[in-house]
């Protein structure tokens, strides 16, 4: 199993600007990008720095499941263009399973990222009681 700690950033993650969101972070578990567009290791973060990210996330998660859709949507356009299959649709083929058909709730409690920092913080936690 690869360690997390020695990955590197994705080249993407270098061309997020300060005060954007960039939605491809919820699909990794390894970093966070903050607001001034600093790409942090998640494992360096305080467990209060993840819980105000967690916190962050949940007062609006309808914002980031539609930039989830929409992120989808052209990532089916560029497949299409190319004359590829597109992983979403493959998926919904398998699946029958649409981004759409969830809650953003749903949405952003399923994200790798989330599933993630909630994981850590109860893992630190546990270890701080034990």
């Amino acid at each position: 199993m690869e360690d997390q700690n020695q990955c590197q950033p994705q080249a993407w993650m270098f061309e997020v600007q300060p005060g954007k969101f960039d939605v491809r972070i919820m699909n990794q578990t390894t970093f966070w990008i903050n607001r001034e567009a600093q790409i942090l290791r998640i494992d360096d973060m305080s467990i209060e720095h993840i819980a105000n990210v967690i916190t962050m996330l949940e007062e609006n998660p309808l914002r980031y499941h539609l930039a989830a859709l929409v992120d989808a949507m052209i990532n089916i356009a560029e497949a299409m263009f190319d004359g590829r299959p597109s992983g979403e649709v493959l998926a919904y083929e398998l699946t029958g399973e649409n981004p759409g058909d969830v809650t953003p709730q749903q949405w952003l409690a399923s994200t790798p990222l989330m599933r993630h920092l909630r994981r850590t913080i109860k893992e630190r936690r546990d270890a701080a009681s034990s």
